[in-house]
């Protein structure tokens, strides 16, 4: 048997796993506005953000899925970093509105 019989498909199966891991086994499961903040949930645990603790907003529209990631200032039992899936936009070059008013949001939050 040749060795690239054996190398290759491991070297995909590598470089699927790694992937797999980076944009879609981090994702929640399910997140509600609870107005001045925002619950998280993720493998049965739950993380109550403050989007006045939220740092950073970062949208990733040209991935599959497209996803929206909080940079949060204090870790919670998911972590300082969380990511979701964004709602589809008919233009992938444009943030979705989701996106537009959390920034608004996060901003005047800051601010109070």
């Amino acid at each position: 048997m040749h060795p690239l019989a054996i190398i290759m498909p491991v070297l995909m199966a590598a470089i699927g796993f790694v992937i797999m891991k980076k944009f879609v086994w981090d994702l929640a499961d399910e997140v509600l506005d609870g107005g001045d903040f925002l619950v998280i949930r993720k493998s049965g645990l739950k993380q109550k953000v403050y989007l006045s603790d939220i740092i950073n907003i970062e949208h990733m529209g040209m991935t599959s899925p497209p996803r929206i990631t909080l940079l949060c200032r204090t870790p919670g039992p998911l972590g300082t970093e969380l990511a979701f899936v964004a709602p589809l936009a008919f233009n992938p070059f444009s943030r979705p509105k989701l996106v537009r008013e959390l920034i608004d949001r996060v901003d005047r939050a800051r601010r109070s």
